[in-house]
């Protein structure tokens, strides 16, 4: 039934190929709009229409009476009922969840009470029907296909005009993704760890992830099908679920890194009190831009990883360093900090040493190498701004696989200059 809402309707992706030595290569999908991988939504509603939520999902007798008794109860922690999806299945509907808190306003003596249904949506799941790995591409054409979709299913389980449009719920998280094709992952998220500079990247929840969390945010990078793997439920105890379909699921997200930034609330309203024109927008509609989501992402991975590409430290980088503007004692700088990371096998550590004084060799000489901190961030922001990451290639890679010559980063560089004036305008808003 939801196909015949999307027909016709395309979703195209410019697949930009990064090649690297013999056929290593990065495949980065952009849609031609900013493109969406979650989105969590919060509906601010009465006690009597959350009642009827909750039998309409299902929940138990004992949770209702709870909800019921809530405003007398003397407890001011709040309550937190989910639905489990089976009792719903409404494709690309990952959770929903009906709460009630208490809130005092200033200067009053008692407590008022607030209740809400909160869900959790993938847009792209929920125009398909079905899981994909594919993102949300935010076109006119597409957002009216989700609304339209959204009111059909909600109201179908729900069977209440208001609950089912989307415009009359608060956006309360978007998270922008992008997905990485490459071959070797393993090889990426190594490369990865050894440039993360600022001590801002951890290791996350899924396997092969790193994370930059905030309070507000948090940039995040996984290996796509680890993560299904890691969160796959017991299959034969979730009759909701088709095998057929998770499997070939998993096998989509074969050789793809996600790439997400997620804005929570306290973003999101931080994002509309710098830019006032966003809260014209019904349901916020208009943070589901391609401006918005590229900048963002742009800004919290050049913070953490950076923009050069990564090479093998003997040829490639001293040819470009060779080749590069700078002056000869530079380039012998430069070729030191170069070295320095190869030995030390992660830039804070090379920093360390920097720092303390240490003997690095060049071109057969022995040079003492030492400095303050801001002089190392200075030739590697050098570096940077020649294509270079500071890590090479570590030699047990490429000297087995001669192909690993060069391995191109994900964020392109030059970067377009239109995202760069809003990248930097963002980090106030944190």
């Amino acid at each position: 039934m939801a196909q015949s809402l999307i027909n016709g309707i395309r979703i195209s992706f410019t697949a930009i190929l990064l090649r690297c030595g013999n056929g290593v290569h990065f495949v980065l999908n952009r849609g031609e709009k900013c493109i969406v991988h979650t989105f969590e939504a919060q509906y601010t509603t009465t006690l009597h229409t959350l009642i009827r939520v909750m039998d309409c999902l299902h929940l138990s007798e004992q949770k209702k009476q709870e909800i019921r008794s809530y405003a007398s109860s003397p407890h001011t922690m709040g309550l937190h009922y989910r639905c489990h999806e089976q009792y719903y299945r409404i494709p690309g509907i990952r959770r929903i969840t009906c709460s009630a808190k208490k809130y005092r306003r200033d200067y009053a003596c008692f407590w008022s009470v607030r209740y809400y249904i909160q869900i959790q949506v993938e847009p792209q799941m929920m125009i398909c029907g079905m899981r994909t790995v594919d993102l949300f591409c935010c076109t006119p054409e597409n957002i009216k296909a989700l609304t339209d979709i959204f009111y059909m299913y909600l109201f179908e389980v729900f069977s209440m005009e208001r609950i089912a449009r989307l415009e009359h719920w608060n956006l309360t998280r978007i998270d922008y993704a992008i997905n990485i094709r490459c071959d070797y992952p393993e090889l990426f998220f190594d490369m990865i760890k050894r440039i993360d500079r600022h001590k801002i990247v951890y290791a996350g929840s899924y396997a092969s992830s790193l994370e930059k969390k905030r309070k507000s945010s948090k940039f995040i990078l996984y290996d796509k099908q680890k993560e299904i793997t890691d969160t796959q439920p017991a299959l034969n105890a979730r009759p909701d679920i088709d095998a057929e379909e998770w499997n070939l699921y998993a096998d989509e997200a074969r050789y793809i890194i996600r790439m997400e930034y997620q804005c929570y609330v306290a973003k999101i309203q931080a994002m509309k009190t710098k830019y006032p024109e966003l809260r014209c927008y019904e349901f916020n509609f208009g943070l589901f831009d391609e401006y918005w989501g590229n900048s963002l992402i742009y800004k919290e991975y050049t913070e953490a990883i950076g923009t050069g590409d990564f090479y093998k430290y003997r040829n490639d980088a001293i040819r470009r360093i060779a080749h590069s503007p700078f002056t000869e004692k530079m380039k012998i700088k430069l070729r030191c900090t170069m070295m320095l990371c190869a030995r030390a096998r992660h830039v804070r550590e090379a920093e360390k040493q920097f720092i303390a004084g240490t003997m690095v060799r060049d071109n057969g000489n022995t040079i003492e190498f030492q400095g303050s901190k801001e002089t190392f961030r200075r030739y590697i922001r050098k570096l940077e701004s020649i294509g270079i990451a500071p890590v090479p290639i570590p030699k047990e890679w490429y000297s087995s696989n001669p192909k690993y010559g060069r391995i191109p980063n994900v964020i392109l560089n030059p970067i377009p200059e239109e995202w760069k004036p809003l990248s930097q305008a963002l980090r106030a808003a944190e």
